[in-house]
């Protein structure tokens, strides 16, 4: 009688840990990825110092922060140009398309606005769809420059604004 006890009991053990084989395989599967996109300014859009001449012109900051100049705009050597940063976080390697608006206006509070174009960014034009990087803790970095439009006369001083980008993802 006591062999078969032991039969017993080695069969319960059997089952046992095959149960408990089973409930961890099952329980083992990695969670969901997020699906909401987010996205940080880490970085406004810097021309640097420059003054004009009188005649006004332009100041061009490309999304590598090179800085060109044209009429009566002259730029500061030393001063450092920097474009505009915006990281974006989204799993599974979707695309997202980036809009915005093309002109936006910055203001001293003092003169008239002075106009500034957004774009081109580094992964394209408005509308442009790119990719983001497959790895959820990876964080895609995008570029983005602009011209900004200097009028003759314009009062001197510090100016600031606002631009919005919307991001997508599809």
């Amino acid at each position: 009688m006591e062999k078969v006890d032991l039969h017993i009991e080695k069969k319960s053990l059997f089952f046992i840990v095959v149960f408990f084989l089973f409930l961890t395989i099952s329980y083992a599967q990695p969670a969901l990825p997020q699906r909401t996109i987010t996205v940080q300014s880490t970085q406004p859009i810097d021309f640097g110092i420059f003054y004009d001449t009188g005649s006004g012109g332009t100041i061009t900051v490309d999304y590598q922060g090179n800085r060109t100049t044209t009429g009566g705009i002259i730029a500061i050597s030393g001063s450092i140009a920097k474009p505009a940063i915006f990281e974006v976080k989204l799993c599974q390697g979707r695309n997202i398309i980036i809009d915005y608006a093309l002109i936006t206006t910055l203001s001293n509070g003092v003169g008239s606005p002075l106009t500034l174009n957004i774009g081109p960014t580094e992964k394209g034009p408005r509308g442009s769809r790119f990719p983001v990087n497959t790895n959820c803790n990876f964080i895609t970095t995008l570029r983005v420059g602009g011209t900004l439009h200097v009028p003759a006369g314009s009062a001197k001083g510090t100016y600031s604004g606002n631009f919005e980008m919307t991001f997508t993802q599809e």
